[in-house]
C-alpha cells in the first residue's frame, strides 16, 4: 500500500468519525473509499469493521463515563446481536464479489431512502429512563439487527437505535448508548469470522481506524446546532454518486484520479 493512499485513508476515517458523530452514515464513506483504494468488497466489508470497532469503543466509554450507559441491558441485547452478527458474515465471507456488488448498492439506496423519511421521527416519545421488560420477540429483534449487521455494516446504526427506541423505555441519548455497546459487543465475532475467511486487510483498515478515532473525537467536540442537516445532505450527494460505481456504469476511482491528476 502506497504513502497517499494510507494518507488518504487517514483522512477518510476523519471524515467518517466525523459523520458518525453528527449525524451517522459513515460507514457508506468508509466502504466507498476502501473500495477505490482497489480492495475487493467482501474485503472491503470485513477490514471497515477494525475501524468500526475502534470508533465504538470509544463511543461507549464516552457513554460510560456520562453515567448515560445501562450495561446490564446493553450485554443482555448484545447477546442475540452478537449470534445474528456472527451468523450474518459466515454468509458475506463466502459470497461472491459480482453478487455482493448489486447488493450493497442496494442497501445504499435503502439507506438513502431512510435519510430522506427519518424513520427515528416516529420513535415513541418515552419521557422515563427506565427500561420496558424485554421478552423473546426482543432478543429476536436484535438476532436480525445483528444477521444484517455482520453481514454489511452500512447503516446498522440506524437499524440498531430504532431496535432500542422501540423494545426499551430510555429517551434517545441513552438509547443511542445501548446502540453503540451492543454494536461494539458483536463486532468482534463478525471480526473473528471475516479474519478466519481471510477478508480483513490490517495495512487498509489501521490507517482508517485512526483517522475514524481523531474524527470521532473532533465531532463530539465541534457538534453544532444545524451542523446533522449538512453532513445528512453531503453523505446523501456521495451516496448518489457511489451507487452506480457499485453498479458498473462507471468506475468512480478513474474519475477521482483524473481529477486530481494521480
Amino acid at each position: 500500500m502506497s504513502l497517499e493512499i494510507t494518507i488518504i485513508l487517514v483522512f477518510c476515517g476523519c471524515a467518517v468519525g466525523f459523520i458518525n458523530t453528527l449525524a451517522g452514515g459513515g460507514a457508506a464513506l468508509a466502504f466507498s473509499a476502501l473500495d477505490i483504494a482497489g480492495l475487493p468488497l467482501p474485503v472491503v466489508n470485513g477490514t471497515y469493521r477494525i475501524a468500526a470497532i475502534v470508533q465504538s469503543l470509544a463511543s461507549t466509554g464516552t457513554f460510560y463515563q456520562q453515567d448515560r450507559l445501562d450495561v446490564n441491558t446493553g450485554v443482555l441485547l448484545g447477546i442475540p446481536a452478537s449470534a445474528g452478527a456472527a451468523l450474518g458474515a459466515l454468509v458475506a465471507v463466502d459470497i461472491e464479489e459480482a453478487l455482493f456488488r448489486p447488493i450493497v448498492g442496494f442497501v445504499l439506496v435503502a439507506f438513502f431512502i431512510a435519510l430522506i423519511v427519518r424513520p427515528d421521527r416516529w420513535a415513541p416519545a418515552r419521557k422515563d429512563d427506565v427500561a420496558g421488560g424485554l421478552g423473546a420477540f426482543d432478543m429476536a429483534l436484535f438476532f436480525v439487527v445483528g444477521v444484517y449487521g455482520g453481514f454489511v455494516h452500512v447503516g446498522v446504526g440506524y437499524l440498531m437505535l430504532m431496535a432500542v427506541l422501540f423494545t426499551t423505555g430510555y429517551d434517545l441519548v441513552r438509547a443511542n448508548a445501548i446502540k453503540v455497546m451492543v454494536i461494539l459487543l458483536y463486532l468482534p465475532w463478525a471480526v473473528a469470522v471475516f479474519a478466519w475467511g481471510g477478508k480483513i486487510s490490517l495495512w487498509y483498515g489501521l490507517p482508517l481506524a485512526v483517522g475514524q478515532a481523531v474524527g470521532a473525537f473532533a465531532g463530539a467536540r465541534f457538534a453544532v446546532e444545524g451542523g446533522r442537516e449538512y453532513v445528512r445532505a453531503a453523505v446523501m450527494l456521495f451516496i448518489l454518486a457511489m451507487v452506480p460505481h457499485l453498479l458498473g456504469f462507471y468506475d468512480l476511482g478513474a474519475v477521482l484520479r483524473g481529477l486530481t491528476g494521480t
